[in-house]
């Protein structure tokens, strides 16, 4: 790949300088945005770009980023989280789980996570969930009206969709949100 520059298919993020990939994000998302010149192994356009260790593949990094970024958007602006609150959150293991459920226990938040196994539940405990719920046996709604009191959760995190809507729905406090 010498001397030639490669884009990904993942908002145009990933950029590949003499084997080199800089991870960072084209201006506001926007396709395409970025202009590159091959002018001292720089890239014109990008912000926020760096350059990644050699242990962590490009598609690794991608990966990573998305979580992050999904979970940055989960945390800071579907709510306005007081420190008490309390959140189900739906697989709770996974790798947007993973991130969300320590992020929400450093703003001191109660954290109820759903899983699939006892595995995924030592995992979910060990990165933040307060609770976990393994859906494959237990009634959710049922358990977070149960840890809540009857009162419910502030807010549901829902990953999964279909097959967990109504539990989620029946797991709102009165009203849902404040």
């Amino acid at each position: 790949m010498a001397g030639k520059i490669q884009l990904n298919t993942i908002n145009n993020a990933n950029v590949y300088i003499d084997g080199n990939c800089l991870l960072g994000r084209a201006e506001e998302f926007k396709l395409p945005t970025v202009k590159f010149k091959m002018s001292d192994h720089k890239a014109v356009g990008m912000v926020g770009a760096i350059k990644l260790p050699s242990g962590i593949a490009c598609e690794t990094a991608a990966a990573m980023t998305m979580r992050g970024l999904t979970s940055a958007y989960l945390m800071r602006r579907i709510y306005a989280f007081k420190a008490g609150d309390t959140v189900l959150l739906h697989a709770a293991a996974g790798g947007v789980g993973l991130i969300v459920s320590q992020w929400a226990k450093l703003l001191g938040l109660t954290v109820i996570g759903t899983v699939s196994t006892e595995e995924k539940a030592a995992v979910a405990k060990a990165h933040g969930c307060d609770h976990t719920i393994n859906y494959s046996h237990e009634d959710v709604a049922k358990r977070v009206r149960e840890i809540t009191s009857g009162v419910g959760v502030h807010v549901v995190f829902d990953s999964v969709g279909k097959s967990t809507f109504n539990a989620s729905l029946d797991s709102l406090k009165k009203r849902g949100l404040d």
